[in-house]
């Protein structure tokens, strides 16, 4: 164990199982600057203890991530609401002429 780890947190975007989890910590745990990971599908985090004064900024750990569909960031992300308003007003739409023709 090193003595000067720097701990970060950061917030996840994109995870929706536990191997989301999985993913993250088995491709950060490579990195040779990085002693410690745990992502958490709950709180939408992943914390990291780097070994040395250099570490992964969001926008490098968005980078090495932008593939798989992650987005990394220092502040909490917004929860993207499971009610999508442009569905439902073609929804409500779709339903008013049905109602109207019958």
């Amino acid at each position: 164990m090193c003595d000067n780890l720097i701990m970060a947190k950061y917030y996840v975007k994109g995870m929706h199982c536990p191997s989301c989890e999985i993913l993250i910590e088995k491709t950060l745990i490579d990195n040779s600057q990085i002693d410690k990971v745990n992502a958490s599908l709950n709180k939408n985090t992943v914390d990291i203890n780097f070994k040395a004064d250099k570490y992964l900024t969001p926008d490098e750990l968005n980078i090495l991530f932008k593939d798989l569909g992650y987005e990394f960031s220092d502040k909490e992300l917004n929860k993207k609401s499971n009610f999508d308003l442009e569905k439902f007003i073609g929804a409500l739409a779709a339903f008013i002429v049905l109602f109207v023709i019958y």
